[in-house]
């Protein structure tokens, strides 16, 4: 269970050209305690705000322009002053490689947040910087935290000309207050011994108490995001009143009618599942699917159409359909059993997409 986090205390400014992107940051930075939040729409503009607001914690969009998040990372560490040169810069990202964590890493970048932000995104990152502060080095070509995650023994002869200078970041103590620490562990108080008791005569054994019955299987559903991508008119159509009768009322139900807005609205990932039926105004179902699977998007997509249409459901599966569901005989029952696999389908993608950036951040440590 991650431990509560005071950000009170803290400043923090939001860099991004996109303006949802910039209230999602802070109103979640609202929701976790912050107070002393400023936004801007830009690099630049964020080098010249920090003259004044000198932040703790700046969220910075890394493709933004004219300044994008490389370039204003590094006037910050090199050209910044006073303890703006030591706050902690995470970036925000759309697709991580390796060539991205070297880049950040090395204009001194401490962390890195996947696009679209979340709580529990922004919550693990604010952890991971709060909990191990780092120091910051100085050498030539450098300022910034300390790069290395781990100390190994060196042998041989010391390569660098000039040692590198070793500084204590001035906002570890505030960054420290804002994450508590381990709690002390509870020792538990071991009983004094008492006199044992005459033995009392035997009791009846008490009749058992009543199970509980089982909670309804409706009770455990939480709130269940659907994306329906079909044109008007579609068969697909009935599937909204098809889950009213499955998950009442713990659904929404996001609807898109064209292919240009069925890739904006899946593009975001906050749905659970998508229902995608043949037809769209601006393209075609096999279109969206190849889309969408090619971009990695961590949403299942199951394909409602005839099931005469034999080669349709071929190449739905080998665009990357998740499943094909047969809209002559869609009901509830059907419906259900979908909507359960692709919830576990979607835990799968994302739990596989964490630990892909895992490695990648693992392995660019090492240069």
């Amino acid at each position: 269970m991650a431990k509560k986090i005071n950000l009170a205390a803290l400043s923090f400014l939001v860099a991004s050209n996109n303006a949802q992107e910039r209230q999602a940051a802070k109103d979640i930075l609202h929701t976790l305690g912050a107070r002393n939040i400023r936004l801007v729409q830009d690099g630049s503009k964020a080098i010249t705000e920090m003259k004044t607001f000198p932040a703790d914690v700046v969220f910075c969009d890394w493709e933004m322009s004219p300044v994008n998040g490389l370039q204003f990372t590094r006037r910050i560490r090199a050209e910044g002053k006073g303890v703006g040169q030591f706050a902690a810069i995470i970036a925000l990202y759309g697709e991580l490689s390796q060539q991205l964590v070297i880049e950040a890493r090395d204009v001194g970048v401490n962390d890195f947040i996947a696009k679209p932000i979340s709580m529990g995104s922004v919550t693990s990152r604010l952890h991971r910087v709060f909990g191990n502060p780092k120091g910051f080095v100085r050498s030539d070509t450098y300022f910034g935290p300390d790069r290395r995650r781990r100390d190994a023994a060196f042998e041989g002869e010391e390569q660098r000309q000039t040692p590198a200078k070793i500084y204590t970041n001035p906002l570890a103590s505030k960054f420290a207050n804002a994450f508590p620490g381990k709690p002390k562990p509870k020792v538990a108080k071991v009983p004094r011994p008492r006199p044992m008791a005459p033995p009392a005569a035997a009791e009846a054994p008490r009749p058992a108490a009543p199970k509980a019955p089982p909670p309804s299987p409706r009770a455990r559903f939480r709130m269940i995001t659907v994306l329906v991508v079909a044109a008007n008119g579609d068969p697909i159509e009935e599937l909204q009143s098809l889950l009213l009768k499955v998950f009442p009322p713990r659904f929404a139900v996001q609807r898109a009618t064209s292919y240009t807005a069925a890739i904006e609205a899946i593009a975001e990932e906050t749905q659970d599942i998508c229902f995608v039926g043949k037809t769209l105004t601006d393209g075609t179902a096999l279109k969206f699917i190849s889309e969408a699977n090619t971009s990695g998007w961590c949403v299942p997509i199951v394909m409602v159409s005839d099931f005469a249409e034999i080669e349709v459901r071929f190449k739905a599966l080998t665009a990357g359909a998740f499943d094909c569901l047969d809209v002559e005989h869609l009901g509830t029952k059907l419906l259900s059993r979908a909507i359960h696999k692709g919830l576990v389908k979607r835990k799968a993608l994302l739990r596989l997409r964490n630990k892909r950036e895992e490695k990648i951040l693992f392995t660019s440590s090492s240069f």
